[in-house]
C-alpha cells in the first residue's frame, strides 16, 4: 500500500495485505464478523487515499492558452499555500480516532505534518487544535508549529473551493461560454477568486468580473495563471511560495 501511495499508481488494493498484520489477517477470513468489518472498512479507506493521491486533475485536450507574462507582487498575492496538501481530501466520512490513529500509523512516514493534520482533521471529525494535540500526544508526526493549523486549514479550503470552481468551468465549456482547455482550470466570479485566495489585491488594470485560472506546477512549486474570462487573455500569474 506504501509503495502506491509513493508511485502515485493504481488502486491499491494490492497492497492491502502491507496494512494487516497477520493476526488481522485472520480475524478478516474467519474472525468476528465485527472485528472482520473494522479491519476491511480500513482497507478501502487506504485503497480510497491511494486513488486520491495517483488522480491527475489536468485535461491534455482542449486549445492550449499563452501564460501571462505579469507575475503578481508578493505584498499582493493571497495568504495561502496550497502546496501543502495533496488536492483531494482523503475520504468524506468520519470514522473512531482509534480508526484513524491505526490508519495514519499504516502510512508510516509518508504524509508530512500538514497533510497528517489534515487526515486526522477530516477522518475523526476533530477541531483542527484537537487534532494537533492527538498527533504530538500519539507521537504520530514531527513537531508542529504554532501556525500549521491555520495553513492546513487553508490549504484545505482552497482546494475544496478550487473543486467547485473546476466544476463551474466545465460547465461553461458544456454551455459554450469558453472552449476546452488543456490543463487544470477552473472559473471564479471575481468575489469567489478572493475568497480562494484570502488577502489577495488585484490590480486596477486586472480587474474583471470573472477569471479563468489554471493551475501549473513549475518544478516543487504552484502557480496560478490568471485569465480574462471569456476571452482567454493573459492577466497575472500569482506565484504560491512559503
Amino acid at each position: 500500500m506504501l509503495r502506491a501511495l509513493a508511485l502515485g499508481v493504481g488502486d491499491g488494493a494490492e497492497f492491502a495485505g502491507e496494512l494487516i498484520t497477520g493476526e488481522e489477517g485472520l480475524d478478516l477470513v474467519a474472525g468476528h464478523l465485527n472485528r472482520s468489518r473494522r479491519i476491511a472498512d480500513r482497507i478501502m479507506r487506504a485503497c480510497r487515499l491511494a486513488r486520491s493521491l495517483s488522480a491527475s486533475p489536468a485535461t491534455t485536450a482542449g486549445k492550449q492558452l499563452r501564460r501571462p507574462r505579469r507575475t503578481l507582487r508578493a505584498n499582493n498575492r493571497g495568504k495561502v499555500l496550497p502546496g501543502l496538501l495533496p488536492r483531494q481530501a482523503v475520504v468524506a466520512e468520519t470514522v473512531p480516532l482509534e480508526d484513524a490513529v491505526r490508519d495514519l500509523r499504516s502510512f508510516g512516514q509518508s504524509m508530512s505534518r500538514h497533510a497528517a493534520l489534515d487526515f486526522i482533521t477530516r477522518v475523526a471529525g476533530l477541531p483542527v487544535e484537537v487534532a494537533a494535540r492527538v498527533l504530538q500526544t500519539r507521537g504520530l508526526t514531527e513537531a508542529l508549529r504554532p501556525d500549521d493549523g491555520q495553513a492546513v486549514q487553508a490549504a484545505r479550503r482552497f482546494w475544496d473551493l478550487y473543486s467547485t470552481g473546476r466544476v463551474a468551468f466545465a460547465l461553461a465549456v458544456s454551455a459554450m461560454e469558453t472552449p476546452p482547455l488543456a490543463g487544470h482550470w477552473a472559473l471564479f466570479e471575481s468575489s469567489e477568486l478572493t475568497t480562494l485566495l484570502p488577502g489577495l489585491k488585484v490590480p486596477r488594470l486586472f480587474r474583471r468580473r470573472a477569471y479563468l485560472a489554471n493551475l501549473v506546477s513549475t518544478g516543487n512549486d504552484l502557480c496560478l495563471d490568471l485569465h480574462a474570462f471569456p476571452s482567454g487573455l493573459p492577466l497575472f500569474r500569482h506565484p504560491f511560495r512559503d
